[in-house]
């Protein structure tokens, strides 16, 4: 009845939260346990009576400080009263939603799972047979990092990070996906082969996880974590029934295996643009508001403003899916998503220089007509002057919304005076640690705490409602997964009114600093996950829904 893991996260939520760490943290005797040899990994149980009363033991202890700290932390929080409604949201969303999601997993098209083990399975050795090319080495293996190591550091003359903290004069030949993207932007000859590395075994890594993962009865299984994010939102990873894998990084292009069981079709309720809605209403800039209030695209909005296009172009070109505007790299409306989210979130330049790509920024800047001093098109252009190129559309930002920079200074400042606490909407409470006024990273997390946390806060509302105060998984409604910003359900067939039920929830409004309002939310149905669902309208049909999946399979039907 004392959930430990939940108890500290609902008061700590940044912190670790294993055993051991907990224990250190709030019992005042405690000896170090978790090296203790429990038994080798691949035995169920020790084969001699001193191994197994060694296991014994182990697993003693690991009850005896799951106890006390359980005891001690539940006796903190009747102190603490913000941390008891963090839990009392936490706990019912983990015991309810979040473990029936659990429990059911998604149906998994076996035909469309061979289809794309085929297409990555080729990817996969076209670009593999490429990167040998480019080393001239047969035998190199992009999935050894001494190899990718000496590659880029010892052949291509990439130069090495240095280490932070007390090794900070070391340099480190790190291999990391995050650490690579920054060694890619010293030369773009580096940057070719770090992606051709990317390029080849991310198929390989896809196949892994969500092809080759195992299944329970043909179903594709996963755990949902309310406690499994600082601010509040649904973490996956994979499940306890040693199966599946996390749902939420799942490429988009291949969600289309998992499908509706029978007698009922997919829905997804996606809020749209949430996150900038709820900065702009805790920022309290009007101008902002207003356009979060327009009823347009406001990433189209922003789009005309950053790239100089109309905004009914960017509309227009957004509908058919045009690559100017959506392309992942080369696109305005996601380039523009980029810029607003860094400026949302206090980026430096740099930062966004890295979280949107070398190519994406090249891209941006050439789309703007941008010209170096020399005259020089953005392609030739130094990782400094790209770099304060990104500085300079985050300015702009601010200069469009004076009132987020105001907003920044004022939130630290109460969030110090209060102990170095901050309370979002719906009423999250998040305790940060450090000088909240001096320390640039505490900042940007406070920045994007309101954002994101009050994204996750109306997620776990809606999901909490759905589940604990209706009657609608009674009727049959299923709840399947949360991902991102979207809540995924199976609904009946012949119940599709409890579609615009559900839609009534989610979009129930809000008051923030005395204003009200809602997110609205973008609705997608469908027999298939991902691209192969249709925008939801009022009064559509199950026969409807059948023909759109029949256009849409004849995809699989030709491969």
């Amino acid at each position: 009845f004392v959930d430990t893991y939940h108890l500290f996260h609902c008061i700590y939520p940044e912190a670790p939260k294993t055993l051991n760490f907990i224990a250190s943290m709030v019992l005042d005797y405690v000896q170090y346990w978790k090296d203790e040899n429990k038994a080798k990994k691949e035995e169920r149980l020790p084969n001699t009576q001193e191994k197994l009363e060694r296991y014994w033991r182990y697993n003693a202890l690991d009850c005896y400080y799951t106890l006390l700290s359980g005891l001690a932390i539940l006796q903190a929080m009747t102190k603490i009263g913000w941390a008891r409604e963090n839990y009392n949201v936490e706990f019912r969303s983990q015991v309810g939603p979040a473990l029936a999601m659990s429990m059911r997993g998604f149906k998994w098209d076996q035909s469309r799972k061979l289809y794309y083990e085929s297409v990555l399975t080729e990817e996969h050795f076209r670009h593999l047979h490429e990167l040998k090319t480019m080393v001239d080495d047969e035998e190199f293996n992009p999935n050894s990092p001494p190899q990718v190591a000496s590659l880029i550091y010892d052949v291509l003359g990439a130069r090495p990070l240095k280490k932070r903290g007390k090794n900070a004069n070391k340099l480190k030949r790190s291999t990391d996906e995050k650490v690579l993207r920054i060694i890619a932007t010293q030369h773009p000859l580096i940057g070719l082969f770090i992606q051709k590395i990317w390029d080849t075994k991310k198929p390989a890594n896809n196949i892994s996880k969500y092809i080759r993962c195992n299944d329970l009865n043909g179903r594709f299984m996963y755990q949902m974590n309310a406690a499994g994010t600082k601010f509040g939102r649904y973490a996956s990873t994979n499940h306890q029934f040693w199966c599946g894998t996390n749902i939420q990084n799942i490429p988009k292009k291949m969600r289309d295996m998992l499908v509706a069981d029978d007698g009922y079709v997919l829905v997804e309720m996606d809020y749209s643009q949430s996150d900038a809605k709820f900065v702009a209403y805790e920022c309290e800039d009007a101008k902002y508001i207003a356009t979060m209030e327009s009823g347009k695209d406001t990433h189209a909005i922003h789009g005309e403003f950053f790239f100089g296009f109309k905004y009914e172009e960017i509309v227009e070109g957004h509908k058919v899916g045009a690559d100017w505007v959506d392309h992942p790299v080369l696109g305005v409306r996601q380039n523009t998503k980029r810029i607003v989210h860094g400026s949302n979130f206090q980026m430096a330049g740099f930062t966004l220089y890295i979280t949107m790509g070398h190519e994406a920024v090249v891209a941006a800047a050439t789309t703007m007509k941008k010209v170096n001093a020399a005259g020089q098109p953005p392609h030739l252009w130094t990782i400094e002057e790209l770099v304060a190129f990104c500085d300079e559309q985050l300015e702009r930002f601010h200069e469009l919304y004076m009132g987020l920079r105001p907003w920044f200074k004022s939130s630290a400042q109460e969030c110090a005076r209060n102990g170095n606490r901050s309370t979002c909407a719906f009423g999250r409470h998040h305790l940060f640690f450090g000088n909240v006024l001096e320390d640039n990273q505490i900042q940007r997390e406070l920045s994007s705490f309101f954002g994101q946390g009050g994204t996750a806060g109306n997620i776990n509302r809606s999901l909490n409602h759905i589940y604990y105060r209706t009657d609608l998984e009674q009727r049959g409604l299923l709840l399947l997964t949360q991902s991102h910003d979207s809540i995924v359900f199976l609904n009946p067939k012949d119940k599709l009114e409890m579609i615009d039920e559900v839609l009534t929830i989610m979009q129930e409004s809000v008051t923030i600093k005395g204003r009200s309002m809602f997110v609205p939310v973008d609705v997608a149905v469908g027999l298939t996950w991902g691209k192969g669902m249709m925008p939801y309208k009022k009064g559509v049909s199950y026969e409807d829904i059948v023909e759109h999946e029949r256009e849409y399979a004849k995809k699989f039907q030709l491969n």
